[in-house]
């Protein structure tokens, strides 16, 4: 029996976050318009000025304002997000139940938006679609095996994951090309312990991100009408890699089967 647990009662999901990376940046204008025109003033009523995106220009750097829409807890953390920020349009959710439920308003929020900055920049496409995912699992375990979460001999773990030692990090790249889509994958894993002094002891956080990102070939530059598609893909990917390297009985306890 593994002694490690999502996060969650029935998930291990801690946040997603949704993107759009746009072949323009989102001017200064449009950013006042948006702010004016209060899109989601009662689903996301805190609107917050970011911090500044340097833009270059001509071999210069510019500061660009930048512009947030949320839903907060009462220590300020969004629970929902919306973000106008330099080429990006980006939707953040920390507190996921389920797929379905979750990218019904986030696919919302990011056509909206998208619909908001070509409202004023009436030229601007997709350069490329993104989906961020951040699971976390936990043990008070001291001696604890990574074949307790993690698949034996996973493909994405190098193999002194799994020679005994209990702090690690591991991060893994690759890119793909399905169709005439090519997509580019990062996944990170890191091991937290509890440091005192020179020691590292339990409890220990297994934080796993997968970022996943779709760019599409040819002619007319993507629009907005294959969001559902490919942020999907996405999706569909991201479950992939997360039940390739979780141990069976890890899947089984987060419904993530085969």
């Amino acid at each position: 029996m593994t002694s490690f647990a999502p996060i969650n009662d029935d998930h291990a999901v801690t946040s997603v976050l949704f993107g759009l990376q746009l072949d323009e940046f989102i001017e200064p204008p449009t950013i006042e318009l948006i702010k004016r025109a209060t899109p989601w003033s009662d689903s996301l009523p805190a609107v917050t000025a970011l911090p500044p995106v340097e833009i270059n220009q001509g071999g210069q750097n510019f500061p660009i304002p930048a512009v947030q829409f949320a839903i907060v807890r009462p220590d300020s953390r969004p629970l929902w997000s919306v973000k106008f920020s330099g080429y990006d349009l980006i939707v953040e959710c920390t507190v996921y139940s389920r797929w379905a439920e979750v990218w019904n308003s986030a696919s919302r929020y990011l056509s909206e938006a998208f619909e908001l900055v070509r409202s004023k920049q009436t030229d601007v496409n997709i350069s490329d679609f993104r989906l961020q995912v951040t699971d976390q699992f936990r043990t008070a375990e001291e001696g604890y095996k990574a074949s307790d979460l993690f698949a034996e001999g996973s493909r994405y773990l190098a193999p002194m994951a799994y020679d005994g030692r209990q702090v690690w990090n591991n991060a893994v790249g690759w890119s793909e090309t399905e169709g005439n889509v090519r997509y580019s994958d990062t996944l990170a894993i890191q091991i937290q312990g509890y440091e005192n002094g020179s020691t590292v002891t339990p409890p220990y956080l297994v934080t796993i991100q997968h970022f996943g990102r779709a760019v599409t070939a040819g002619d007319p530059a993507p629009d907005v009408e294959r969001l559902d598609e490919l942020i999907t893909n996405l999706h569909e990917r991201n479950k992939n890699v997360i039940r390739e390297i979780l141990s069976a009985e890890m899947r089984e306890r987060i419904g993530l089967k085969q």
